[in-house]
């Protein structure tokens, strides 16, 4: 843990990033999910009697001409024409007009025009908003179409923007229909999980390639030992980066939301179970590539797909009832943390959602209760298979991290490849200093001379190893180094030299033969045997962060 600390201190600015990112990817999502205000969005209003189906309009003229004119521009409005006895006046017709009906009067009497001797009025209605617009056109178009009645003039309104906030009761009315969208909106957190839970596999990926975790583990340390403090080191960073996005929630929630749904406590258990499996999923990326770069494209591309496009498609089509192959789907790409975390998230804050406009308005709404096995019907947004799901991942993964450091999984794959992979059964024509030699080395291998009080301290016996059957790196090298000797291995390029030192330090598997420290094997005691070696490797196994002094420590703890 000491060189962990270290390591992710010095690295501060790398370390930042990784958690300002995803806390900036949550802030503005839940901006675009918590978004509560309206604009209205209309098309311009055409100011005419088109706008009335059953307007009528009433007409006093004098001259024959003027009310043929009035008369077309009327009936072109779809408007009823109303002619008024030259007899009677303007007003009289209007009160009768009142006393048969008031609400006909109200809801149909929208304008009335009056031509006498040279003079043209306008009359509108108070009943009707938009009359004195309609009836200020209508002037306008009987006087332009006296000198060109080929044109005409046409109004509109263009409406005020107006932006309103819903109350919570409307929040709460609107809230099933609205989280139907929430997986869109929430793509921008599901990414900000991927990213964040990327920044955990460099670390352990350069200690492979440059071997400083092999000179670590050959000093005695347990791989259990060095993955788990590994693991409670990005823990602690992962959990000051939950915090931030967990406060970026409430921050910018609306009217409590979130608060008032009682689901904080299951926020922060999915926050927990999404960081121990992640981390343990980005662990085993490490183990794939020999390089920071290509592991974070492998990592983006797999996840990209599997987890984050995946967990929004199928929570998507989720909320359909009865359609087939979505929980096999589910079930399969939950082993995968981003995929169940982000899955998670998503039914729970829609859970939040409703239910927390439910409660504060208090009205007879259906509450959601997420701690639930999903179920389009019963409960479309449980989240309690993906909690499992997560706890799964996290033991699978890091069983897995915990089997390939130990072995296991290399050994696994040996055995296989053992069935048909052999080591040449045709043995060399060897000099005979060389075969005097072997010859000794057997001997002293069978007796007792490797025990405490003997002289001899390294064994290595008949060492072979084939990586395919067309490929033999090393072939039968036997060798022993006694108390106070100087031993070195000389040959060509591609001799065997590291492949030979690679099984001495345990990261290769021999194909045949054994080595023996005192008594120690390489074969069934190989932590013991690998703390007795000092080891150097073939290239610098050195992390730039940590001083000499520092280094030293790591490896002398």
């Amino acid at each position: 843990m000491y060189k962990a600390i270290l390591t992710r201190i010095r690295s501060w600015i790398k370390t930042l990033v990784f958690i300002i990112i995803p806390v900036l990817m949550t802030a503005y999502t839940m901006y675009q999910t918590m978004r509560q205000s309206y604009l209205s969005d209309q098309p311009d209003l055409p100011i005419s009697l088109s706008i009335y189906p059953e307007a009528h309009v009433a007409v006093l003229a004098d001259n024959q001409t003027t009310f043929n004119l009035i008369q077309k521009v009327i009936r072109s409005g779809g408007a009823t024409l109303d002619v008024i006895p030259t007899d009677t006046s303007f007003n009289d017709y209007l009160g009768s007009q009142i006393n048969d009906n008031l609400v006909k009067y109200k809801r149909e009497m929208i304008a009335g025009l009056q031509y006498n001797k040279n003079l043209l009025y306008g009359e509108y209605s108070y009943y009707i908003y938009h009359a004195p617009a309609v009836v200020f056109n209508l002037v306008a178009n009987l006087l332009l179409q006296q000198i060109n009645p080929s044109s005409s003039i046409t109004l509109s309104n263009h409406p005020i923007v107006v932006q309103r906030s819903l109350d919570i009761c409307d929040l709460a009315m609107h809230a099933p229909n609205k989280v139907i969208l929430f997986p869109l909106t929430m793509t921008f957190f599901s990414l900000a999980l991927m990213i964040l839970t990327m920044g955990y596999i460099s670390f352990p990926l350069k200690e492979r390639v440059s071997n400083a975790k092999q000179l670590q583990l050959m000093t005695g340390v347990s791989p259990l030992l060095y993955w788990f403090t590994t693991l409670v080191c990005d823990f602690v960073i992962f959990i000051i980066t939950a915090l931030l996005m967990f406060s970026t929630v409430y921050i910018f929630q609306s009217q409590s939301i979130f608060s008032a749904s009682g689901y904080i406590g299951t926020l922060i258990l999915v926050f927990i179970l999404f960081g121990i499996s992640g981390i343990a999923f980005a662990y085993l990326f490490s183990f794939f590539v020999r390089s920071s770069v290509k592991a974070s494209v492998l990592y983006i591309l797999i996840n990209l797909i599997t987890g984050t496009i995946a967990s929004v498609i199928l929570t998507l089509l989720g909320q359909i009832p009865d359609i087939s192959n979505i929980k096999l789907c589910t079930f399969l790409l939950s082993f995968n943390p981003i995929f169940a975390g982000s899955s998670a998230f998503m039914h729970l804050f829609s859970a939040m959602y409703i239910d927390g406009t439910c409660l504060q308005c208090g009205v007879n709404c259906k509450t959601q209760d997420p701690l639930q096995f999903l179920d389009a019907k019963a409960y479309p947004h449980g989240i309690l298979n993906f909690l499992i799901f997560m706890v799964v991942d996290a033991i699978l993964y890091f069983g897995l991290v915990l089997m390939i450091e130990y072995g296991l999984v290399k050994r696994l794959w040996f055995l296989i490849c053992q069935l048909r992979i052999k080591m040449d059964s045709k043995k060399m024509e060897e000099d005979n200093d060389v075969l005097i030699e072997m010859e000794k080395v057997v001997a002293s291998y069978n007796s007792k001379a490797g025990s405490p009080g003997g002289k001899v301290v390294l064994h290595v016996n008949n060492l072979g190893k084939k990586y395919n059957s067309k490929t033999t790196a090393v072939y039968g090298v036997s060798f022993q180094v006694g108390e106070g000797e100087c031993f070195g291995l000389l040959g060509v390029n591609g001799a065997g030299k590291t492949t030979t030192f690679k099984m001495l330090t345990g990261e290769e598997i021999p194909n045949q033969g054994n080595a023996r420290i005192l008594q120690l094997s390489l074969d069934k005691q190989k932590s013991k045997f690998l703390s007795q070696i000092g080891y150097c490797p073939q290239f610098d196994a050195i992390n730039k962060l940590l001083t000499a002094k520092e280094m030293l420590r790591v490896y002398a703890l």
